[in-house]
C-alpha cells in the first residue's frame, strides 16, 4: 500500500510539473506577443519644423524680443514641435499658459495691435484642439492638429516681420522727413 501510495504521489507531482512548465511557456508567447504590439509606434513622429525667420530682428531684438511673455510663449511653441505626440500634455497645457499670459501681458508699442492679438488666439485656439486630442489619444488628428497650429504661429511670425518691417520703414521715413525739414532752414540761415 505504501509503494502504490508513493507511486500516485509522484504521478501527481509529475503532472502538476509538466502541466506548470506548459502554462509557463504559453504565458511567455503572450508575454512577448504583447511586447511585439508594444513596440510597434503608437503615433508617427513628425518631422522637427522649421519656423519662419523674420527678416526685420534689428526692430524686434529691440521691442519684441525683450517682452518676457512673448519669449516664453515663442520657446514652448518652438520646442512643441520637436516632441513625441504621444507624451505632449504638459507641455500643450504650459504652452496654454504663456499663450494666456502673452494675451494679458502688454506687447511693445506698435505689437499691441488687433492683428497680433488674434493671431496669438488663433495659435490658443490650435493649443486647445491639440489639447482636446492629446488627451483622447487620438493621434491622427493630434498630427493634424500639430501640424495646424505649426501653420498658425508661422503666420504669427509672418504678421510679426510685417509690422517691425513697417516700423523700421516708419523710423527711415521719420528720418528723411526730419532731414527735409531741416535743410531748407539751413539754406536760409547761409543767405
Amino acid at each position: 500500500m505504501n509503494s502504490t501510495f508513493f507511486r500516485i504521489i509522484g504521478l501527481v507531482f509529475f503532472l502538476s510539473v509538466t502541466s506548470c512548465e506548459i502554462n509557463a511557456s504559453k504565458s511567455k508567447n503572450d508575454q512577448s506577443e504583447a511586447l511585439d504590439s508594444i513596440a510597434k509606434p503608437i503615433a508617427i513622429l513628425p518631422e522637427a519644423r522649421i519656423f519662419f525667420i523674420p527678416k526685420n530682428i534689428k526692430v524686434l531684438d529691440s521691442t519684441l524680443y525683450l517682452n518676457e511673455a512673448f519669449n516664453v510663449f515663442k520657446k514652448n511653441i518652438e520646442t512643441l514641435s520637436e516632441l513625441d505626440p504621444t507624451s505632449l500634455d504638459l507641455y500643450i497645457i504650459a504652452s496654454l499658459g504663456s499663450s494666456n499670459k502673452l494675451l494679458n501681458a502688454n506687447l511693445p508699442a506698435g505689437f499691441d495691435v488687433p492683428a497680433i492679438n488674434s493671431r496669438i488666439r488663433v495659435v490658443k485656439t490650435q493649443l486647445l484642439r491639440c489639447k482636446y486630442y492629446s488627451q483622447q489619444e487620438d493621434f491622427e488628428l493630434l498630427n493634424l492638429g500639430l501640424t495646424e497650429l505649426f501653420d498658425s504661429y508661422d503666420i504669427l511670425l509672418k504678421r510679426i516681420d510685417d509690422i517691425a518691417l513697417s516700423e523700421d520703414a516708419l523710423s527711415e521715413n521719420e528720418f528723411s522727413v526730419k532731414k527735409e525739414l531741416e535743410e531748407p532752414m539751413m539754406r536760409l540761415r547761409k543767405n
